[in-house]
Order: C-alpha cells, then structure tokens, then sequence
C-alpha cells in the first residue's frame, strides 16, 4: 500500500479523499499477489513524509531466509560429544535418531544394540558450495564459487593442495546442503513438536542436511548421485526412500570418523510425494 500526502499549504485541510488505482491477482494461490495505491491528504502543518510503503498480505520466504533444524552427526570431537554418543544421528541439536551399536574390538560382539536406520527422503538441494578444509573440521571459509576459491587462496585439487600447502595454499571441498523428510522412529516420542507433519498416519519431519569430506563421499557420491546417473531415481530424488544409519571408517593417515550410510529402500508412495513436490513448489 502506498500512501501520499500532499503539500503544507497552511490553509485548512481538503477533505480526506481515498482513491484505489490498480489491485493486481495472480495465480495460483500460493502466489498471490495484491497491490494497492492509497490517495489522503494529511492535516495541514504535517510534517508526514510525502511517500510511505506498506507491505501488506503473504509472502513465500526462500530457504535461505530460514534457519532450518539440522541433522548432524555426532563425532569424538565437537560440543555435540558431550550430550550424545558418538556417531548418533541427531535432529535440532536436540532429538535422537538413530544410534549404532557398539562393538566389541576384540570379539566383534555387539556390547551395545543400535536402533533402527531412518527412513528420509530427499526433498532438493538447497545448495552447492565449497568448505575450506580445517584441522578438526569445525570453522573455516564456506564460499558460492570455484572462482571465490581461488580468490581466497584455495583449492579444490588435493595434489595441488600437497605441492603448495607451505605457501600457504588453503584446501577446499564440496558441500551439499539437502532438505531432507525424515520419518518419526519407533524410538522417538510422537508428541506433535518435532515431527508435526501426518502424511499416511505417519508422522514425519523438514531439517536440513549438510554433506560434506567423507559424508559427501560416502552419500552424495556413492549413492545419490550414482543412482542418479544410473537411472533408479530417473524420476528426481525425491522418487526413492533411503534408510539412513552411521558407521566408524578408518582412513589411511590413522584417523577415523563416523560416516553416514543411505541404502534405498523403494519408491516413494504418493502421498508423501505429493507432500514432498508441495514443499518443493515442484509440479506433481
């Protein structure tokens, strides 16, 4: 809405007059848009601004003008460490989704029983950057281009990154933000907070996923994007299932980190792909 007022004159006020000069709907609904011009003229001696804009009604926000809920990973190093046990899948910092079980080195018995792998879904991507690589793996340079990459000083070529690491060279790597439907496990309380979406008497719930060194390897890689190329998910992610669970993996330099493992599971119903291309803004 645009609001004029018109000039101090000094002589008393014109009568109030209101005037509504274009009023535009598009479609469809969860596009709506309404513009509105209001005339008045203002008490005499105002001091009011000649123009004021005013938005009125609805607007679709962007992913990137959201903080969505997180899936994570729980490692041995990190905050995360200290409320949960390492290589537990997360949500919110807060809800526990799956836990491994817990070996025996020695005998390979389970000393621990681990829960059930999730059930998710693949929404879309919400983003494609690239992630400086840390000691640790916390903190560091997240940046939009492979040009911004070289302009910070980086690379994505390990061999590269080797031959001029004393210079100075910083190395980077990719990282994949995903919106990921995650299905409520038998193990979490159905208390209508967390997982507050009801699609098929199931309960399910929207966070965001960030892939990125060994998790980018072992999920985005080896699994989406292959089933991808291969032709299983033809259709889009979001047309197959995968259960999601952790595993300890051991790396050649002597460390180890816990690293997701999606398994798909079969072709997502069409309730919940309906529900997923409504999120999306995709045509079903």
């Amino acid at each position: 809405m645009e609001i004029k007022f018109g000039a101090d004159s000094g002589a008393a006020p014109a009568p109030t007059q209101v005037e509504t000069t274009k009023t535009q709907v598009a479609t469809p609904v969860a596009d709506v848009k309404v513009e509105s011009t209001t005339t008045v003229a203002a008490p005499a001696g105002s001091q009011m601004p000649a123009q004021r804009k005013f938005l009125l009604g609805d607007r679709l926000p962007s992913f990137k003008d959201c903080i969505l809920p997180r899936l994570n990973i729980v490692q041995s190093i990190g905050n995360l460490k200290d409320s949960f046990l390492p290589g537990e899948i997360v949500f919110n910092q807060a809800t526990i989704l799956f836990t491994p079980p817990q070996i025996d080195p020695k005998t390979g018995n389970a000393t621990r029983k681990g829960t059930a792998m999730i059930t998710s879904y693949v929404v879309g991507i919400i983003s494609d950057r690239f992630s400086e690589v840390v000691k640790g793996g916390f903190g560091g340079l997240i940046v939009d281009t492979e040009e911004e990459v070289r302009n910070n000083g980086g690379t994505l070529d390990y061999k590269e990154f080797e031959l001029k690491e004393k210079d100075g060279m910083k190395r980077f790597q990719p990282i994949t933000d995903l919106l990921m439907l995650v299905e409520r496990p038998e193990t979490v309380k159905d208390d209508d907070i967390v997982f507050n979406f009801t699609i098929e008497g199931k309960k399910y719930a929207l966070g965001a996923w960030a892939l990125k060194g060994s998790a980018y390897t072992a999920v985005m890689k080896r699994v989406f994007n292959y089933h991808r190329l291969a032709g299983i998910l033809k259709g889009g992610f979001p047309t197959y299932g995968f259960a999601i669970a952790t595993h300890l993996e051991k790396f050649r330099n002597g460390n180890s980190a816990w690293v997701p493992t999606a398994v798909p599971i079969g072709k997502t119903s069409e309730p919940v792909l309906k529900f997923i291309y409504e999120i999306a803004g995709t045509p079903a």
